[in-house]
């Protein structure tokens, strides 16, 4: 009698543990499952398509007007590439009679980063312009003091094209939603590394725009 009393406890026992061990086999599996399922709204999130931008710019590093394009590398902030076609013309008259004018047509390579969650970023970037300028210098038939002065020159107009460069950063504000109405403003900080064909110095250029990012 004892003998089957014995044996009877330890088949309750037995069981009993196997019992426990289901339950937490199976509150395990639905911890885990949770989890998977929490972190896809993650991934989603690290999976947004890259944001991209239209801008027409006035002044700048890419000219007096401008139609600048970029885009992201993934999402709405963080790394992006883009550039710029711009256009810009100067004309000079000086004592003696001389007419200067020149076009400048430019294309200008860009790499910036956006800092901020939302729509409203602040930009850090930098690029390099390379420009075409066509330029026409005139000499009138008279100087300042009549064709028998010291300034009269022989009327003549030569025309010159060449290339020129110079490098730029960007540093402002920029208003990116990820869909609609953008606009960029900030300052240009431009240099070159000497030469005819380059900028003197360091130049500090402003610049706004208006667009759209999509």
């Amino acid at each position: 009698m004892k003998t089957l009393i014995l044996a009877s406890l330890m088949a309750c026992t037995a069981l009993s543990l196997q019992a426990k061990d289901m339950a937490i086999e199976t509150t395990d599996t639905s911890h885990t499952e949770t989890t998977v399922m929490d972190l896809k709204p993650l991934r989603l999130s690290l999976e947004l398509p890259a944001v991209k931008n239209v801008t027409g710019t006035l002044v700048g590093p890419f000219g007096w007007v401008s139609a600048h394009f970029d885009t992201r590398l993934k999402g709405n902030r963080g790394w992006g590439f883009g550039g710029g076609l711009g256009w810009a013309y100067a004309a000079s008259n000086d004592w003696f009679g001389e007419k200067d004018s020149f076009h400048m047509i430019s294309l200008s390579p860009e790499f910036n980063y956006l800092f901020g969650k939302k729509k409203s970023k602040f930009e850090l970037g930098g690029g390099m312009t390379m420009a075409l300028i066509l330029g026409t210098v005139e000499y009138s038939d008279g100087g300042p003091l009549g064709p028998t002065g010291p300034g009269y020159v022989v009327p003549d107009k030569s025309h010159e094209t060449f290339l020129a460069y110079y490098f730029f950063g960007t540093i402002g504000y920029r208003l990116q939603p990820i869909r609609g109405f953008s606009m960029r403003v900030g300052i240009s900080p431009t240099f070159g590394l000497g030469g005819d064909h380059s900028v003197d110095g360091i130049l500090i250029l402003p610049y706004l725009g208006f667009g759209y990012s999509f």
